[in-house]
C-alpha cells in the first residue's frame, strides 16, 4: 500500500455532485440522475484502464482486469470502495424512499380500476332498467292494439240480435275497462313520471350554500365539488323555490349521467371534515313523495338515537339500519 493516505470515498472525484439522502428529503428524478452520473464517471475510468474507449459494463469484467498488468491492487480497491459507497450511501437509501411511492402508485391504480368497474356496473344497471321499461311499454301498447282490433272485428261482424246484444254488452264492459286502464291521460301521466324520474337521476341538490345578491352560482357550486375532489361539467344550475328573508334556498344542478351523480354523492361525506363546509350537504333530487318518505326516515333515526344511544343508526337503501358502535369500521 502507498505510503500516502489513500483518498477516502467521500473525497473521490466520482462522488462530486451527489446529494446524500436525509430523513426529510423526498425521492426525485434528480437524485437518480446524480447516481447515474457517478456510475458513468467510474465506468469511464475503468474502461479507459482496460483499453476500451466505448463505455460499456460488459468490459468491466475480471478477464479484462487480469490482462492489464498496470491495474494495481490499490486501484481495484479504490474502485470497489467507491462503488460500495455509492450503493450503500446513495442507491439503497433512495430505493427505500422510492418504494413507498411505488406502492402508493399501485394503490392509486387499483382505486382507479375499482371506480371504473363500479361505473361500468352502474351504467349496465341503468341500461337494463331502461330496456325493461321499453319492454313493458311495448307490451302495454300491444295489449291496447289487440283489444282495439278485437272490438272492431266484433263490431263489424253480422250476428243474430241476441248474440249482437251480448257482444255489445261485452264490448261495453271491455271498452269501459280499457278506457279506465289505458286512458290517454293516464298513459301520458305514466310517461311523464318516468321521464321526470330519469331527469331527477341526473340532478344533485345542495343545501346550506350561502345565498348572495348577484352571485356566480356555477362558480360557488364548482368550489364545493372541488372540496370533495370532483370537477364535472355542470348544467342547469339554479336556486329552487321562492326567495324569502332569512332563508337560504337550495341549489339544483345537473350532471352528464346518473352514474356521475352517484359518484359525487358517494364522496359528499368528505364535506363534513372541510373547514367552512360543515353545514353544507349534497343529496339526490327527490320528488315530493320521496322527500316526505325520507323525512319520516330521518325522524325515525332521531328517535332511535335517543332511545338506543349505545348503537349507531343511519339510513341505507331507504331503510333505517342500526348496529353496535364497535361493529363498524373506524
Amino acid at each position: 500500500m502507498s505510503a500516502q493516505l489513500r483518498m477516502l470515498p467521500m473525497e473521490s472525484e466520482h462522488l462530486k455532485g451527489l446529494d446524500k439522502p436525509t430523513e426529510y428529503q423526498e425521492f426525485h428524478q434528480m437524485y437518480v440522475n446524480q447516481v447515474k452520473n457517478a456510475r458513468d464517471s467510474i465506468f469511464v475510468e475503468m474502461c479507459n484502464e482496460v483499453g476500451h474507449r466505448e463505455v460499456d459494463h460488459r468490459y468491466i469484467a475480471a478477464r479484462y482486469f487480469k490482462m492489464k498488468r498496470n491495474i494495481t491492487k490499490e486501484k481495484l480497491c479504490d474502485w470497489v470502495e467507491t462503488v460500495s459507497h455509492i450503493l450503500d450511501m446513495y442507491c439503497v437509501p433512495w430505493l427505500q424512499k422510492a418504494a413507498p411511492l411505488a406502492e402508493e402508485v399501485r394503490n392509486m391504480r387499483s382505486e382507479v380500476e375499482t371506480l371504473k368497474t363500479e361505473n361500468s356496473e352502474n351504467q349496465r344497471r341503468i341500461i337494463d332498467l331502461q330496456n325493461q321499461l321499453i319492454v313493458k311499454q311495448e307490451e302495454q301498447l300491444d295489449s291496447v292494439k289487440s283489444l282495439v282490433e278485437t272490438g272492431m272485428k266484433n263490431y263489424s261482424a253480422s250476428v243474430k240480435s241476441t248474440v249482437e246484444t251480448e257482444m255489445k254488452s261485452y264490448a261495453a264492459a271491455v271498452s269501459k275497462t280499457c278506457s279506465t286502464a289505458f286512458a290517454p291521460k293516464k298513459l301520458q301521466a305514466a310517461v311523464q313520471k318516468v321521464t321526470l324520474k330519469e331527469e331527477r337521476s341526473r340532478n344533485v341538490m345542495i343545501y346550506g350554500l350561502e345565498e348572495e345578491p348577484s352571485e356566480e352560482l356555477v362558480n360557488k357550486v364548482e368550489e364545493v365539488l372541488c372540496e370533495i375532489g370532483e370537477k364535472p361539467p355542470i348544467k342547469d344550475c339554479c336556486r329552487v323555490g321562492l326567495k324569502k328573508d332569512n332563508t337560504i334556498r337550495p341549489v339544483r344542478f345537473s350532471l352528464s349521467s346518473a352514474a356521475h351523480v352517484i359518484h359525487v354523492l358517494n364522496n359528499a361525506r368528505k364535506l363534513r371534515n372541510k373547514d367552512g363546509y360543515g353545514s353544507i350537504y349534497l343529496c339526490p333530487d327527490r320528488s315530493l313523495d320521496e322527500r316526505k318518505a325520507y323525512k319520516k326516515l330521518v325522524e325515525e333515526v332521531k328517535q332511535k338515537r335517543d332511545s338506543e344511544p349505545d348503537k349507531v343508526h343511519f339510513i341505507r337503501h331507504n331503510k333505517v339500519v342500526s348496529a353496535p358502535k364497535n361493529s363498524l369500521p373506524p
